[in-house]
């Protein structure tokens, strides 16, 4: 008994098992994302795998490994700072997106809404692009990853970048699939559909049975024939 009852439930927020595997996957990849920002705030922010310090050695300021080489070997503080601000920003909205996605689901509002969450996705699938591209981009010269034995550590901040991208990518169409399979159970049209859609709008009146007219006795009365 407690296990339908707790069917019904669910049933009540989303109508589908299918429904459910999409919706579920989509947190699953919050969840990710959440992790994948909090591991690239905490290798840039953190001196210890040389990426970004500010009292290093033998260097006037602060040290940033993007930009850096042998000729340059501060770096461009500016790049850690802005890749410190999106590690924790994105763990911050991944938060957010949790959240909204529990309410809308909670509050039956999954339908209503899955537009405004996709087009939340869209943005950071391309704040992350962006953020990877600045990451791969800035990659620091071959002596200096030697010298600060940093390679592992930058290695990790481009690629959880890219991967937090497509996430947020996949969760786009993760949105429409959860209203999609929710509101038509994953319907798609199919040419038989199509052919008797065809058919029922050429049909004439005359082929349709008027259900008014038939007598208890199950007959058909015209009410033209005499």
């Amino acid at each position: 008994m407690a296990k339908g009852r707790l069917q019904d439930r669910l049933e009540k927020l989303l109508p589908y098992n299918q429904t459910w595997y999409f919706y579920i996957t989509k947190i699953v990849f919050y969840v990710c994302t959440f992790i994948f920002s909090v591991v690239i705030a905490a290798l840039v922010s953190n001196a210890e795998f040389n990426i970004f310090d500010k009292s290093p050695p033998n260097i006037h300021g602060d040290f940033c490994a993007y930009k850096a080489s042998l000729a340059e070997p501060a770096g461009v503080t500016a790049i850690c700072k802005y890749l410190i601000a999106v590690g924790a920003l994105g763990l911050v909205f991944a938060i957010g997106f949790v959240a909204f996605s529990l309410w809308t689901l909670l509050a039956h509002r999954v339908i209503d809404l899955w537009w405004v969450e996709a087009l939340l996705n869209t943005f950071w699938m391309v704040w992350w692009f962006i953020a990877a591209g600045v990451a791969t981009a800035a990659r620091p010269s071959t002596g200096i990853l030697d010298a600060a034995n940093d390679r592992s550590a930058i290695n990790a901040v481009e690629a959880v970048a890219w991967v937090n991208a497509v996430l947020y990518l996949f969760n786009v169409f993760l949105c429409f699939s959860v209203f999609w399979s929710a509101k038509t159970h994953f319907w798609i049209p199919t040419v038989e559909d199509y052919l008797h859609a065809v058919e029922a709008e050429q049909e004439t009146p005359k082929d349709k049975l008027d259900t008014s007219q038939v007598t208890p006795e199950g007959k058909y009365h015209n009410h033209d024939s005499p």
